[in-house]
């Protein structure tokens, strides 16, 4: 679709503006200068065109330039809004019969070298064409940024936006605007920024040829405790010289996501007795999420201090099941000093958020004792 420039006319008493009988000028060329002019009789009816009009009589009323009646003339037949002499709407010659119900009104992009024509049912080629040549006046300027799914309370988060001019125009006075919200604070970044207060950050990026690209770092930190404050950043960016007629892609609107919470995560039983060789499931929990997102807890990893029993004996020593739950053998060397698991659990939030931790369970040498831990040596998972 096409949205053109919309002109509105304010009609004064005489229907053609004000002062228009007093102009000095021959309205309906019959030589008369002054209010006995015949076009200078009042219409009763003043208005504006400043709104559609179904000018077809159709019933509907179309978003492109339609054929016009504008039937209203001197002694000769030509409306005398429309002479070139006159202060009128057109100073040229316009397409149509002299009664003028037939007007082609040609359509021109600002600054544009000529004017599109477009009847009242445009080909898809002619609409193609005045498209083109509007567009071609414009700079198209598109914001994109890559963020971490999830980020921590009180550490600093880079950002990297994509600034691209699609074209056709250069721009040339680029500047990026961040308004930060509460929960934010700006760091710094790869251009000139300062700031205008009230969380607002006004960034210079100067001039953008047509159909290249720019990347801006932008580096900020959550504050330490932000779980009740807003934390969407909004990103927009506008250039001081050439329009931009579609401005969807010059804004976006960024929410940080917190990470899940691993600190209160458990594994049980942490004591595993008495050492039958049996499989034992695990129970995990304990995960949460300081902006209330649904929290997926899986064991990721399972590694032990002690060699998993070789071939003709019980092995691997752990299992993690479909549903990411896990078991672990209760066994040791009869030797040794005890076994320990360190089971690594992953939880996930649905925007990208993670974090990690261990825990590890004891195979204790004797009921009554402790295990002494060698670190995560061996992985319970192979034979």
């Amino acid at each position: 679709m096409i949205f053109l420039p919309t002109f509105s006319r304010q009609l004064g008493e005489d229907g053609f503006g004000p002062n228009t009988c007093g102009n000095r000028t021959d309205d309906a060329l019959d030589g008369a200068f002054d209010a006995t002019d015949p076009d200078c009789a009042p219409i009763k009816t003043p208005g504006a065109l400043d709104a559609p009009v179904d000018w077809s009589g159709d019933g509907a009323i179309q978003l492109v330039p339609m054929r016009v009646d504008i039937d209203r003339g001197g002694r000769n037949g030509f409306p005398a809004d429309c002479q070139a002499n006159n202060r009128g709407i057109a100073t040229t010659p316009l397409l149509g019969a002299d009664d003028w119900r037939n007007l082609d009104l040609p359509v021109r992009a600002s600054g544009a070298k000529t004017p599109v024509q477009l009847g009242p049912e445009p080909t898809l080629e002619q609409l193609r064409r005045a498209r083109m040549e509007i567009l071609r006046m414009f700079a198209d300027l598109s914001l994109s940024v890559d963020a971490p799914g999830g980020v921590d309370a009180g550490a600093e988060v880079d950002l990297e936006l994509e600034l691209q001019n699609l074209g056709p125009r250069d721009a040339g006075q680029v500047r990026l605007r961040l308004q930060l919200p509460a929960a934010i604070e700006f760091v710094d970044g790869s251009l000139d920024c300062a700031s205008s207060g009230s969380g607002s950050i006004e960034c210079t990026v100067g001039a953008l040829a047509a159909n290249t690209e720019r990347t801006i770092r932008v580096r900020v930190r959550v504050v330490p405790h932000p779980e009740q404050l807003p934390r969407t950043i909004r990103l927009e960016v506008r250039d001081g010289v050439t329009e931009d007629l579609y401005l969807a892609n010059n804004q976006l609107e960024l929410k940080l996501n917190l990470n899940p919470d691993c600190s209160q995560i458990i594994a049980q039983p942490e004591m595993l007795w008495p050492p039958n060789h049996q499989m034992r499931p695990i129970d995990i929990g304990g995960a949460t999420d300081l902006d209330g997102d649904h929290v997926t807890l899986a064991v990721t990893a399972v590694r032990q201090d002690e060699p998993v029993a070789g071939p003709g004996k019980h092995g691997p020593d752990a299992e993690i099941d479909a549903s990411c739950g896990v078991s672990v053998r209760p066994e040791r060397d009869g030797e040794g000093d005890g076994r320990v698991y360190h089971l690594t659990l992953e939880a996930t939030d649905p925007h990208g958020g993670t974090c990690t931790t261990v825990r590890t369970l004891c195979v204790p040498h004797d009921q009554a004792g402790a295990c002494v831990d060698q670190g995560p040596l061996y992985d319970s998972l192979v034979h």
